[in-house]
Order: structure tokens, then sequence, then C-alpha cells
């Protein structure tokens, strides 16, 4: 006698992302050989974890937190919703109209 049996399959669903948090799983997805969707669960996994975790050091966080920007900003870079010299803190005219003053007696410790 033949049963008929119900399973639940989960169904993948769709999910949208920016483009440079695309861009950003499908390097790291690469580097690390899997798949886009891999990438993203395991990210998802991780970040619940830290969240529930309470006893992660703060520092470490704030570290993850600075690394993941950089990438972020990479990715940005790479998927042209960025330039490189946007991300530097003084821009190439800031820089070259500066003027270094240096005290007159800053050497004065050097003076024979």
């Amino acid at each position: 006698m033949w049963q008929n049996a119900t399973y639940t399959v989960a169904m993948a669903q769709s999910v949208r992302i920016s483009d440079a948090a695309y861009e950003m799983a499908a390097h790291e997805a690469k580097l690390m050989d899997r798949s886009l969707a891999q990438q993203l669960e395991h990210w998802i996994k991780l970040g619940a974890a830290v969240e529930r975790s309470g006893d992660a050091g703060l520092r470490q966080i704030r570290e993850a937190a600075l690394q993941l920007s950089r990438l972020r900003d990479a990715a940005a870079v790479r998927t042209g919703l960025k330039r490189a010299e946007d991300l530097y803190a003084f821009s190439a005219a800031e820089v070259h109209a500066a003027k270094v003053r240096m005290p007159k007696n800053a050497f004065s410790e050097f003076d024979g």
C-alpha cells in the first residue's frame, strides 16, 4: 500500500540588498570557495551569534565593524559607486594647498 508523504521543503526567498553588499559578498564568497547564498547565510549566522553572545569585547566588535567598512568601501570602488579618491581623509587639493609651519626653535636642541 502506498502512502502519500508530505514534506515541508524550505523555499528560497528573494531579498533586495545594495549593490555594494552584493559585490562584497560575491568577492568574499569567491575567496572562501562558497556560493553567494552560502556566504550570505554564513554572515547572517555570525551576526546572530555576535548579537546573542553579549560577551564579545567592544574592541573586537569595533575592529570587525571597521574591517566591514573597509570592505564596503572597496566594493563601492570596484562597482564604480565611489572613486578611490573619495575615500581619502583629505582631498588632493587640500594636501597641495597645505603649508607646514615649524616653530623657530623646533630644532634648538640639535644646535651646536
